[in-house]
């Protein structure tokens, strides 16, 4: 038997941690509301003691929540009579909670920092202990990096680290005895910043805004719902009236971590601006942000971004957190949160100088400047966010290539090349140039395929594209990267995919030859010693020798802006490839 019960009219705070921002979609005569749990610990404490407390009451083996707990007692509550079998088990599970801990240091570390100092109890578990009567344990924060929770023991004021792992299957069990009235005991994050990167933060000579917006959580909510693959385990459905239905949605923790980072770098750095942007409660400012970092909403929606110099980098939550398994659509892969990884190396984009990439036009190539869905517009502007110089180079007229020239890149050319032109790209490559070719089947050309040739790199059949396997008509093809290439190990771990792609054949070089010929890329459907098409092709220099880089692309589209804002990890791939050209 279950009961409500709760205090409203006494006006206590709410929970310091816990920020529940509520936003109302009324469909018809049905109203969704959608709770969401945006929880960072450095947005620090505020108000009076809160948090959420669960008791195990003896006698009556009763399980009881107190929401926004105050010295005034709790704000709301909620109370639920347990079997014997229950409490018994419950009891023990809670015991053995204060005993799985790893080393306290770690968690005495955290409160002698200043968010340890200023920090509150998220959640509060009070239960009966063999010796002691009644036992509490205050629950603090999670480290994201050491996977650990920090937390008091009332009996002695001890600290201790329990493991992440054994705190989450608690609280899982905790909410099911509740039949969800508890959620997820969410717990805000605590994010330690290696020594690394705040030396990187200090290298700082102008101010860094990094900016959080969160998802729309009326979209997040249709996605929930509509995937049937993704469960429904963070959604809590209540009616209470034939005409309402109350939808609690919990969103991904990532989103906390996110802002957690970001507040633990402006703690690091005085250089550091932060905000955080709440899709639902601060609309307008949202889209104010947008336009003046010449985005769209949907562009900003649930990610970080990054601003720097007059350079702007944004980086979707998503590309913060790592699988543990390869392939995206593995429903039960692990995933762990990277962000200071992520952060750091987009700190080093935005730092860098990393030379000027010219785009050739003259022959129906893709245009720089062309923000239409078949343009670069976007892949462009990520290009200069992460420290490259980028600019249209007529090779219609250009009898020789710019001195200053670090990458030429061919993006989908409709014509051929003048000979000239030809000529110039060949002298290039002979003092050491880097070039990117793309693709573009089924109408593109194969732009220097002499010069390609020379170097072991064909295209066989230009016009046919590559088909996915088991799928008819061709869609597109998740690439698997060649890891095994020690340059390739460095980029992006995260889906791509290319849309009509040609197969680049690939021959060994002769015996002798200076250069290396390389196989980067293949659809990632491809069976297991299978010999699949190369999507991909490589040329570099042996070890100890000089010469050209070359890369060679079976598709332009998926850097196109359609394919960019469909797949944000296109263009991460096309940084790290011309990266690796740059160098």
């Amino acid at each position: 038997m279950a009961k409500e019960t709760g205090s409203a009219g006494r006006g206590a705070s709410p929970a310091v941690f816990l920020y529940p921002v509520i936003g109302i979609l009324a469909v018809g005569n049905v109203v969704f509301a959608l709770l969401w749990l945006l929880n960072p610990i450095a947005s620090g404490p505020s108000g009076e003691r809160g948090g959420r407390r669960i008791e195990v009451t003896a006698g009556r083996r009763v399980l009881r929540i107190g929401e926004g707990v105050s010295v005034e007692g709790p704000r709301s509550g909620y109370e639920t009579r347990l079997s014997g079998e229950q409490f018994d088990e419950l009891v023990k599970t809670l015991a053995k909670l204060t005993s799985a801990t790893r080393t306290g240091e770690q968690a005495a570390e955290f409160f002698r920092g200043e968010a340890g100092r200023e920090a509150k109890p998220a959640v509060t578990l009070s239960f009966p202990r063999r010796g002691l009567g009644a036992e509490t344990l205050e629950v603090y924060a999670i480290d994201t990096r050491r996977q650990a929770v920090y937390c008091r023991l009332g009996s002695t004021g001890e600290p201790l680290a329990i493991k992440l792992d054994i705190y989450q299957k608690i609280a899982s069990e905790l909410a099911g005895l509740a039949g969800g009235a508890v959620g997820s005991l969410a717990v805000p994050y605590y994010t330690p910043l290696d020594e690394a990167f705040r030396a990187q933060l200090q290298k700082l000579q102008a101010p860094l805004v990094v900016t959080t917006v969160s998802p729309d959580p009326r979209q997040y909510l249709l996605q929930t719902l509509s995937n049937p693959l993704a469960g429904l385990g963070g959604v809590r459905l209540e009616q209470p009236d034939r005409s309402t239905l109350m939808i609690s949605v919990r969103l991904p923790d990532d989103e906390a971590m996110t802002r957690s980072l970001a507040d633990a770098m402006a703690a690091a750095c005085d250089k550091v601006k932060v905000q955080h942007l709440d899709f639902a409660s601060q609309t307008a400012a949202v889209q104010e942000f947008a336009r003046s970092i010449k985005r769209t909403v949907n562009d900003i929606e649930d990610a970080i971004v990054l601003q720097y110099g007059g350079r702007v980098r944004l980086i979707r939550n998503t590309e913060l957190l790592a699988r543990e398994e390869a392939g995206p659509l593995a429903v039960a892969a692990a995933l762990r949160f990277e962000g200071e990884k992520v952060l750091a190396r987009a700190l080093d984009d935005l730092l860098a100088e990393r030379g000027l990439v010219y785009f050739a036009e003259g022959h129906g190539e893709r245009r720089i400047a062309d923000r239409a869905k078949e343009g670069l517009s976007q892949a462009v502007e990520q290009l200069n966010a992460r420290g490259f110089r980028v600019a249209p180079l007529d090779l219609a007229t250009a009898r020789a290539l710019p001195s200053d020239c670090q990458v030429l890149a061919l993006a989908g050319p409709r014509k051929p090349l003048a000979a000239e032109a030809e000529k110039a790209i060949a002298a290039y490559l002979d003092g050491g140039g880097r070039l990117a070719v793309f693709l573009d089947p089924p109408d593109g050309i194969v732009p220097l395929a002499d010069t390609l040739k020379r170097f072991g790199l064909t295209v066989p059949e230009p016009r046919k594209v590559v088909e996915a396997r088991g799928l008819n008509p061709p869609v597109a093809i998740e690439l698997e990267l060649n890891a095994k290439l020690d340059f390739v190990a460095k980029w992006t771990r995260e889906a791509t995919v290319l849309f009509t792609a040609a197969e680049v054949a690939v021959a060994p070089p002769a015996e002798g030859a200076d250069y290396e010929v390389l196989r980067v890329a293949r659809p990632a459907e491809a069976e297991e010693g299978s010999k699949a098409p190369c999507l991909l092709a490589a040329v570099r220099p042996r070890a100890g020798k000089k010469g050209p880089k070359i890369l060679v692309f079976g598709d332009v589209d998926a850097f196109s802006n359609q394919l960019v804002r469909q797949v944000p990890s296109n263009a991460q791939l096309l940084m790290d490839a011309l990266g690796w050209l740059a160098e």
